[in-house]
């Protein structure tokens, strides 16, 4: 008997939990005209916003839980979260590898293969990826986004952002023989190398100075079948101790001031922001590239000063278009969570006369702001101070 009143109460706290799982501003406060948040704002809000990542122009709808727990940002960095903090980041500036006690010789390694997993974030720009002095056993992308080996040969194959094992064959003399992109063998033939020196580079080469820096990630670098000296590394950080040598005391050093990777070089834009009001279908739309806020810079959400996910917005160009317009609302209480230089607030511009607006720009042209966190519309002032104090409250505005 016991046993079935646990069950009863069980169920019936259950339900009564299961209704009250959520409830938002829009459904406290009904009737409004036009919402944009990245919060869920109703018990009917599914996506809250449409992203563009800047890699490859890719578009993916999202909800706000999805905003807030890694979905999002993993679309923008092209699912690379999982190497934040625990791979170097090779910024194509002056970081590099090093490893010294080589011996100045085109054939130095004699017959070997060297592999390594590659996260490639540019393919315009010459960069190399291994090489021992300038061009001998080097790998490297040129400026016409093609693999090339050795001094000058290119394998036709072209070389495309996000995460790639590679592997580059030599025969005794030093001559690159094979490619192998993603564990399929892409080009073989015979180039030498040239311009040997006594240090081997991970990420540069050394033609009468250094250049050539690669940008993006490397890491699980080997050497092996070599008869003269094998290393390998982990490359799981950006200190020394991360560079050791797994096989041998061929240790690199790291050159430079490499951050730890943390998605550097991914962002995120807004393509649309959907109007959670459910009233009419008023999207925050923009299909001009270069007119979209961002949400994700540098592979972390845009927050505003007190933490809420947020989107910049340039104050030149940048805006979202409301197609539909905003017809009718000739008195209407726009609220307004904007941040400026650090310092949130809320805005409430009352009995304004949108009904011929078509974007976000022109109804917040009185604010000054560089981050915008959420505009609400209700058709008049009905319920202002408590809709006030719901917004403070979510956004944590004092």
């Amino acid at each position: 008997m016991s046993g079935d009143s646990s069950i009863g109460i069980g169920i019936g706290l259950a339900l009564k939990s299961y209704g009250r799982a959520f409830r938002g501003l829009l459904d406290k406060y009904t009737g409004a005209a036009a919402a944009y948040s990245l919060r869920k704002l109703s018990s009917s809000t599914s996506n809250v916003v449409r992203v563009r990542r800047s890699s490859d122009d890719a578009e993916q709808d999202f909800t706000a839980a999805q905003v807030d727990n890694g979905t999002l940002v993993n679309f923008a960095n092209n699912d690379t979260s999982a190497l934040y903090g625990n791979k170097m980041y090779f910024d194509g500036v002056d970081d590099y590898v090093s490893v010294a006690g080589m011996t100045k010789s085109v054939n130095y390694f004699g017959a070997c293969t060297m592999s390594a997993t590659v996260y490639v974030t540019d393919t315009t720009t010459n960069q190399v990826v291994f090489c021992l002095g300038g061009a001998s056993y080097r790998l490297f992308i040129n400026t016409d986004g093609n693999w090339y080996v050795n001094t000058s040969q290119n394998t036709g194959v072209a070389a495309t952002l996000g995460a790639h094992t590679v592997s580059v064959e030599f025969d005794n003399s030093g001559n690159a023989i094979s490619f192998t992109l993603d564990g399929v063998e892409e080009w073989t033939g015979s180039e030498s190398g040239s311009f040997a020196e006594t240090v081997f580079y991970i990420g540069a080469r050394d033609v009468s100075g250094l250049g050539r820096f690669f940008k993006g990630l490397i890491y699980d670098f080997s050497i092996t079948g070599s008869s003269v000296k094998n290393f390998a590394f982990n490359g799981y950080g950006n200190t020394n101790a991360d560079w050791e040598d797994q096989v041998g005391s061929n240790n690199g050093t790291v050159n430079g001031s490499p951050a730890l990777y943390s998605g550097q070089g991914f962002d995120g834009f807004v393509a649309t922001e959907y109007d959670q009001s459910g009233a009419v279908l008023r999207d925050g739309t923009q299909s001009t590239t270069t007119n979209q806020p961002q949400i994700v810079s540098n592979g972390a959400l845009v927050t505003d000063g007190n933490g809420n996910v947020s989107t910049i917005w340039d104050g030149v160009n940048d805006d979202l278009d409301v197609v539909t317009g905003f017809a009718g609302l000739t008195a209407a209480n726009v609220y307004a969570v904007t941040d400026n230089a650090g310092v949130v607030t809320l805005d409430t511009l009352t009995a304004q006369d949108i009904s011929a607006d078509t974007n976000l720009t022109t109804i917040l042209t009185s604010i000054t702001y560089d981050k915008v966190t959420a505009v609400i519309i209700y058709p008049d002032n009905t319920n202002q101070s408590a809709i006030q104090s719901e917004i403070n409250t979510l956004f944590g505005i004092a």
